[in-house]
């Protein structure tokens, strides 16, 4: 059959209709020069054809797979560690910023209320340490015993700290699952292998007291100390000793 254009209509030779390559259409128009002027597309009224209509081909755009990055030579990809739920754990940096975030508030608060119950705190504190520095400076490398009152004083703020830690521990954990320094960094303690619920009952105060003792436990819980940040960086789960005694894990969580 003859292509789709403009051609003499049979019914009226002085125009043209429109043939669509099957069938006259119902398009007309005046006779012009060219008996054969094909159009680049039928009209937007263009009459639906009774014949068959041609197979349309579509392409459809190929996707290809990101090809997966390849460490260098020495290097290994270390793969995002997460709960058995699939929460993102917290990383070893936020823990210490955070944890360290909390002693500095924990202190700022203990030596704001100590004045209160001890009388003369803060002169007598900071005079006993200025004292204490100034004799070792004027020792010249000597052992100097610190004074009774320094020694005190000391066991007053140690046991403070001890206490406050605990209690503020205690409720942060009970009412947000996180205190105040790991809100600030965006992570929170949960169950093991439940990254999105909060803990409770004995895992509270289990974690809360040996977190306690561990961070203020001066000298005496050195070694802990360093087993238990040895165990965020190698563990597979990156539980701490309170982690695994309490079997908890530290998450991220905004």
């Amino acid at each position: 059959m003859p292509p789709a254009g403009w051609y003499k209509d049979p019914a009226h030779p002085a125009r043209q209709r429109w043939w669509d390559g099957v069938a006259w259409s119902s398009q007309v128009r005046l006779q012009s020069p060219s008996p054969t002027v094909r159009a680049a597309a039928p009209p937007a009224t263009h009459a639906p054809s009774t014949g068959p209509r041609p197979v349309q081909v579509v392409r459809r755009p190929v996707t290809v797979a990101p090809t997966p990055p390849v460490a260098p030579a020495g290097f290994a990809l270390v793969p995002v560690r997460t709960t058995a739920d699939g929460v993102p754990l917290a990383s070893v940096v936020r823990r210490v910023i955070a944890s360290v975030l909390d002693n500095v508030l924990l202190s700022l608060v203990i030596f704001s209320v100590l004045p209160v119950f001890v009388s003369d705190f803060q002169s007598r504190f900071w005079g006993a340490i200025y004292s204490y520095f100034e004799t070792a400076m004027a020792a010249s490398g000597k052992v100097v015993i610190p004074s009774d009152d320094l020694a005190h004083m000391v066991v007053i703020v140690n046991y403070a700290l001890l206490g406050g830690t605990v209690a503020y521990g205690l409720i942060a954990l009970m009412l947000w699952s996180r205190t105040l320094g790991q809100r600030a960094l965006g992570i929170a303690v949960t169950p093991l292998d439940r990254g999105k619920d909060r803990i409770k009952g004995p895992a509270v105060f289990s974690r809360t007291l040996l977190w306690s003792l561990l961070a203020q436990g001066g000298d005496i819980f050195l070694l802990p100390q360093l087993i238990s940040f040895g165990l965020i960086l190698w563990h597979p789960k990156r539980q701490s000793l309170p982690d695994l005694i309490a079997r908890t894990q530290v998450v991220r969580r905004g």
